[in-house]
Parts: C-alpha cells; structure tokens; sequence
C-alpha cells in the first residue's frame, strides 16, 4: 500500500481530499473492486466510500461497472491533471480580470479623490449654536447672489433677539443686491419677528418646520435639526454639516425650491392669524 499513499499524497495537489485521493490511488492500482473491497482495504469507512465514489463519478474521475455488486475502476490519470489544471487556468483567467477591474476602480476612486482635493471640497461638523452662528456670519457676509435659509418658528425669534445671529447682517446683504428667501414656521408666537424678518427678505409659511438650512450663491450648505427648540435664548448643543460638495448643495436647492413653491407668502398668513384673534 506504499505506492498507494505515495500517489494519494501526489493527487491532494491537484483538489482531492486526502480520502478521495486514497480511494483514486487504490482503483490505479488494484483495478475495479466493489465499495466494501474499497471500504476493506482502504480502512475508510463503507458510508463514506459511498459518498466519494459518488462524487469522483459524478466529476468523472471513475468509471462505473454494471456488475452485481457495482464495481468501480479509476479513469485515465492525466483526465484529473487536465481538468485541474484547466480549472486553474479559468480561476486564474478570472483573478486577472477582477485585479484589472479592481485596479481601474481604484484608479477612478483616487481620480475621484484627488478631484474633490484639489477642488477643495469639505465635509464639516460644527458643534453648539454659537459656533455655528458665527461660521454662519461669515458665509451671510460673503454671499454674492442669494441666501436660502429655512428655520423653526423659534429660529424665526432667535434672528431678530439674538444679537450673534447670521441674520444681523441681512441689511449689509440687500445693500450689495444679495436676494435672501427664507422659509419658516409662522405662528402667534413669533408673529412680531415675522414682521421684522420680512421687511430685509422675502420670507414664506411652512408649516411644522423645524430644520434649519443655509445654502449661499448654491455653493455651500450648512443643515441641521434641533430637537430641543423652545427657547430661542439657550445655546443648546447643536449639530451642523457644512459642506461644499456639488451633489449635495443641488440636492439642498431642490429640497428648498420644492418647498418655497408649495409654501404661503408670509403676508397671507399674517392675515390668517389677525383673522384668527378677531
């Protein structure tokens, strides 16, 4: 049985099982036999015989004799060295186009990448009201063309009380011809500052508004949600993205656009809301 554990040993090379490879050296040399003479001599266990030679045929490494009991015998030795390495050959036919396709992905991500760099597009978080105020100051006060703005009906109060808000610098913006629109919730509550508000913008009801976004000339956007809103005077801990990046600033224009034409000019709901006190 050397010869046959020196072969088995040869043919694991080439993706048999250590068993399936035994079973396959044995049929070379030994000739046809049926499964329990296979079982007997190999010290494999019948059943598991059985699932092998099953296997090997089906892949057509054996043949199959119609004795009674079946007899198998081993096909031609080199049909198990062409079929493995042509299995290597395909395996490694593939490996080549997914590295090609992987490196022309990567090579289009860094492209993609070094575009964004050099156009210095950003991602930023900033944390806490005031911060966020003062960035936003800044933007406002560089503004050329347009200023977008959606705010809570608490934001609405908040730009007319707080003495550090973008919106202090809203007279500066009409004076260089800068169009601010804004989009807020108009209610009894802030119906003074409604008023103050729209005397320096053009400004329109939504209702349940509670996001508040800023996108300057549709170059740059800053957006976030603050969940606790009721008094315009605390400086909670707010949670703002500014970014740059074009996909993301047409998708907040669009967002802005759709609302602003489905909105209420502010004028009509000032008269709704006399309407209501009367």
């Amino acid at each position: 049985m050397s010869e046959v554990h020196e072969i088995a040993n040869d043919l694991m090379a080439f993706g048999l099982t250590r068993n399936q490879a035994t079973i396959f050296a044995f049929l070379i040399f030994g000739g046809s036999c049926d499964a329990e003479g296979i079982s007997n001599l190999t010290r494999i266990a019948r059943e598991e015989v059985y699932r092998i030679l099953k296997k090997l045929e089906r892949v057509g490494y054996i043949d199959v004799m119609p004795d009674r009991p079946t007899r198998y015998a081993a096909a031609s030795i080199k049909k198990i060295i062409d079929s493995q390495i042509a299995e290597l050959e395909s395996r490694k036919k593939s490996l080549e186009d997914k590295a090609v396709n992987l490196l022309s992905k990567l090579e289009k991500m860094k492209k993609v990448h070094d575009e964004e760099e050099s156009a210095g597009i950003r991602f930023n978080i900033t944390l806490g009201r005031k911060r966020g105020y003062s960035i936003l100051t800044k933007m406002w006060s560089n503004a050329e063309r347009e200023i977008l703005y959606t705010t809570s009906k608490s934001g609405l109060r908040r730009a007319i009380l707080l003495d550090y808000h973008p919106f202090n610098v809203a007279k500066e913006c009409n004076r260089r011809g800068v169009t601010i629109r804004v989009l807020s919730d108009i209610d009894q509550s802030n119906l003074e500052e409604t008023k103050a508000v729209r005397k320096l913008c053009q400004l329109r009801h939504v209702k349940d508004q509670n996001s508040h976004l800023h996108i300057i000339d549709g170059r740059q956007v800053m957006v976030g949600i603050v969940v606790h809103d009721s008094d315009p005077s605390v400086d909670v801990d707010a949670c703002d993205l500014l970014t740059n990046a074009p996909d993301y600033v047409s998708v907040m224009v669009n967002f802005f656009e759709a609302m602003w034409n489905s909105a209420i000019e502010s004028k009509e709901r000032i008269s709704e809301l006399k309407g209501d006190d009367r």
